[in-house]
């Protein structure tokens, strides 16, 4: 599988996409290494590489120009708006460990989406492996859609 392949679906996983310019900016960060953990020991690497992070995360192996540990922000205060961190990562420029991302502004959420409070809870039934029962009367995002307690084939 070619880079630009990779690329793709490391994005594509990740629900989000690139222009021709953000990819070319991530192939010159090296070769993708996979996705960092807080505690991911990337020792001292002998070519340039990036690995995927996570926002709100401190990875303490990850030492920065200072020799601290990099942590990525969940947003960041821009001209007096709050922007959001995306696609993160973490690149090694062959000395020290740096940390790149996108910023977008903060998606409409607003009447859209149930809070997870608003969802009901649905438990398994035990009639075997391929099989769940619904509630009585489950209603589903206040849309006034509702099931009845038949048994349905989940397989």
């Amino acid at each position: 599988m070619s880079l630009l392949d990779e690329l793709k679906k490391y994005f594509a996983l990740r629900g989000e996409t690139l222009t021709k310019e953000e990819i070319a900016e991530v192939v010159a960060d090296g070769i993708y290494k996979g996705e960092a953990e807080s505690d991911t020991n990337p020792g001292t690497p002998a070519n340039p590489c990036w690995y995927g992070a996570t926002t709100g995360v401190t990875y303490q192996f990850f030492l920065d120009q200072g020799g601290q540990p990099i942590t990525v922000p969940k947003d960041v205060a821009v001209e007096g708006a709050t922007k959001y961190v995306v696609s993160p990562r973490l690149v090694w420029n062959e000395t020290y460990w740096t940390l790149r991302y996108e910023l977008v502004d903060e998606p409409d959420m607003s009447g859209e989406y149930a809070k997870k409070e608003e969802l009901p809870t649905i438990e398994l039934s035990s009639g075997g492996a391929n099989w769940f029962e619904l509630p009585d009367t489950a209603t589903f995002i206040d849309k006034g859609i509702s099931a009845s307690s038949d048994l349905i084939d989940a397989a």
